[in-house]
């Protein structure tokens, strides 16, 4: 299989910050929206999945929604966790909204880079908050959803995987659940034999 890398909202190489749901706190969601991506990235992705039907996609933001961080900015920012339980819901919604689009997610990740970068759209979590994040929220809220999407540890570097991927790859609950599936690895920084 082809994998394709969707940005939930801006990445680093956006014309503009946007998430999903912009503005003041919404924990509802009742804003949530995908218009943004109807211009362009589905387009594209439906292209892309016509040329190669078998390609999955993996979706994952850069930054969430900015007032879910106590920064309140689309850079950098730690994910206040009285929002978890709104921002798992918030990978629901763009998970079925892809899919209403005729787009299946496969996978989805919690975060691109955690902590990375200052000069893009970006989140800052340290393992122990991906770990709780994944088992008592995103899981869940998946598994709730009556979703078959699967979530990816990580989503960095080789040696980043000690800090901010083993906290969830190292707990049963996590790897044993039906919509974990594994861990997503860039090849940015320390040695692809951390991988086996």
């Amino acid at each position: 299989f082809d994998y394709l890398y969707s940005d939930m909202g801006a990445s680093d190489l956006a014309r503009f910050s946007y998430t999903y749901d912009d503005g003041a706190a919404d924990p509802s969601l009742s804003r949530f929206s995908v218009a943004h991506d109807m211009a362009d990235v589905v387009p594209l992705t439906k292209q892309a999945l016509q040329l190669n039907p078998g390609t999955k996609v993996m979706g994952s933001p850069w930054s969430v929604p900015p007032w879910m961080k106590d920064n309140n900015d689309y850079k950098l920012g730690w994910v206040e966790s009285q929002f978890y339980p709104a921002l798992a819901q918030y990978f629901v919604r763009y998970v079925q909204a892809y899919a209403a689009q005729g787009i299946p997610i496969s996978f989805v990740t919690v975060n691109n880079e955690p902590t990375c970068c200052a000069s893009y759209p970006s989140t800052m979590w340290n393992g122990s908050g991906l770990q709780v994040f994944t088992k008592n929220n995103l899981l869940p809220a998946l598994q709730g959803a009556g979703l078959s999407t699967k979530a990816l540890a990580l989503d960095w570097n080789w040696d980043q995987y000690n800090a901010y991927g083993a906290p969830t790859v190292n707990d049963a609950a996590v790897r044993n659940h039906p919509n974990f599936g594994g861990i997503a690895w860039h090849g940015y920084g320390g040695n692809v034999s951390q991988q086996t």
